[in-house]
């Protein structure tokens, strides 16, 4: 699985387009720092389909704290990616892009620590390069 992981990692692509803007929101990149949380399923707070696969927004414990991190599901096609959204007050960043390299792979974004301030939220998305002229993006609703 460590194979697996480091070889998605590896893939990841600078070409991609930023997800979009918010409005009046700065939209940057998060921290490098951020832990991954490897192929851990937490439980689904949030889910979008998408032509059979599935965006998805999971929370879970580890070592006392609660994480969000998005995850990419289904009948994933190489170079369908994933990242997660966060939102904090008047801005909000993305979470590093994690490219599939394989048909039928799952995803999986970054973890961000969740909190009780109702401005943090998170949205999964994923970016589908071959669907539609242009690509498609496809994110849950906030959480």
């Amino acid at each position: 699985m460590m194979m697996i992981t480091a070889v998605l990692t590896a893939l990841l692509t600078a070409t991609t387009p930023a997800p979009p803007s918010d409005g009046q929101r700065i939209v940057t990149q998060c921290s490098d720092e951020l832990p991954w949380p490897g192929d851990t399923r937490g439980t689904v707070v949030r889910s979008s389909p998408f032509l059979g696969r599935s965006v998805e927004l999971h929370r879970k414990r580890f070592n006392g704290k609660e994480y969000g991190w998005a995850r990419l599901t289904g009948q994933t096609r190489a170079g369908d990616e994933v990242y997660m959204m966060v939102y904090k007050a008047d801005q909000s960043c993305y979470t590093r892009l994690q490219q599939i390299g394989r048909d039928g792979y799952d995803a999986w974004s970054q973890m961000w620590p969740t909190s009780s301030q109702a401005s943090l939220q998170f949205q999964a998305c994923g970016w589908f390069p071959w669907d539609g002229e242009k690509g498609t993006t496809v994110c849950t609703e906030r959480w």
